[in-house]
Order: structure tokens, then C-alpha cells, then sequence
């Protein structure tokens, strides 16, 4: 319990904002390269991949609640992170368990989960922003979303080339496989669901 106090105190303080931004600020430039600098532990100072991630996921939650506070329930809004947690898992599992059956590179479970942090973070940063624009002018948030998603398509792809040594046609092909994976597992997850409800019921 202490250490998630103390998680929580860490994220709270505004000079670790500042650290993040300065690193999603340096992230944008040449994105794979640096994050690849953070998976290696060669980024000076070192970063805490797993504290920029919830800072940049929370600063997306806070700022797609307040831009669509009259457009969605409570509920919803609380739906939102546990199934992106649920999702997250499910991804992080099935997409490290067929990667590393297919590439040549040594790649840890722990290293995948830096990557992951560092792609998710910059991700959560973005969408953020697009959620803000949408708040001011709904035409800016599509312009937003559309070069946010193309920056992010091209980031995860050239992210997934330099960690796991692979080249772009098979990213692409075992990305779609993964996908397939998860949302096979996703409705095995909610037929289970579903039967717990019916037989409570």
C-alpha cells in the first residue's frame, strides 16, 4: 500500500510533469530511436517508463471526460479505463507471445513492457491534445485525430522494427495476427462474463 502512496505522490508533483513533457517533447522528434534509447537504459537521465505511461493515459482520461462531459454517463466515463486496462493485457500478452515466437531477437517480457509504456504514454499525450481541440472546435479534433493517428501508425511500426529486428511487411502481418487474437480472446472473455450474469441471475 505504501508503495502505491508513494506512486501516487511521485505522479502527483509538478516537477514530474515537467520531466514528461520535456521527454514526449524529445520523443516527437525522432520517436523509435529515442524510445529505443529508454528499452536499452542508455536515455540520460534514465526515464520511469511506467510512470510516463499513466501520466500521459490519466491526462487523456481527464481530458476525453471534460471535452465530452455532457455526451456520456458517469458509468461510462469509469468504463472507459478498465476496459482499456482489460484491452491493454490482453494486447501486451497475445502481441509479445507471437512476436517472440517469429523473431530473431532476444527479446525479455520486461523490455516488451518498456516499449509498451513508452508507446502508450506518447499515445496518451496525443490523444489528450486531440480530445482538447475536439473541446474548442469539433473540425480541429478530426484534423487532430486524423495526423495523430498517421504519426502513431508510423511511430509503433518503426518502434516494432528496431526492437524486435523484423521488417515492416511481417510487423504488419503479426500485428494483424495479434489482433485477431484479442479479439478472439476478448469474446471468450465476455461469453464468460455472460454466463456469470446469467447464472447469478
Amino acid at each position: 500500500m505504501s508503495a502505491v502512496a508513494s506512486y501516487v505522490d511521485e505522479m502527483l508533483k509538478v516537477s514530474e510533469w515537467t520531466s514528461n513533457f520535456r521527454v514526449l517533447n524529445a520523443l516527437l522528434a525522432t520517436p523509435a530511436s529515442r524510445t529505443m534509447h529508454i528499452v536499452q537504459r542508455t536515455w540520460d537521465p534514465p526515464v520511469p517508463p511506467f510512470r510516463f505511461a499513466a501520466s500521459g493515459i490519466s491526462l487523456y482520461f481527464v481530458c476525453s471526460s471534460l471535452s465530452g462531459l455532457g455526451d456520456q454517463s458517469f458509468a461510462a466515463a469509469i468504463a472507459q479505463p478498465v476496459l482499456f486496462t482489460i484491452f491493454s493485457l490482453l494486447f501486451l500478452a497475445i502481441t509479445y507471445k507471437i512476436f517472440r515466437d517469429v523473431s530473431k531477437a532476444p527479446r525479455t517480457y520486461e523490455e516488451f513492457l518498456v516499449l509498451a509504456a513508452i508507446v502508450n504514454g506518447v499515445y496518451g499525450y496525443l490523444t489528450a491534445g486531440v480530445a482538447l481541440l475536439s473541446f474548442l472546435n469539433v473540425e480541429w479534433g478530426v484534423i487532430g485525430l486524423a495526423a495523430m493517428s498517421v504519426y502513431m501508425c508510423a511511430y509503433t511500426l518503426r518502434a516494432y522494427k528496431e526492437f524486435w529486428g523484423m521488417s515492416y511487411k511481417n510487423i504488419i502481418v503479426y500485428s494483424l495476427l495479434a489482433s485477431v487474437g484479442i479479439f478472439i480472446a476478448l469474446g471468450v472473455v465476455l461469453a464468460i462474463f455472460m454466463v456469470l450474469i446469467a447464472n447469478t441471475g
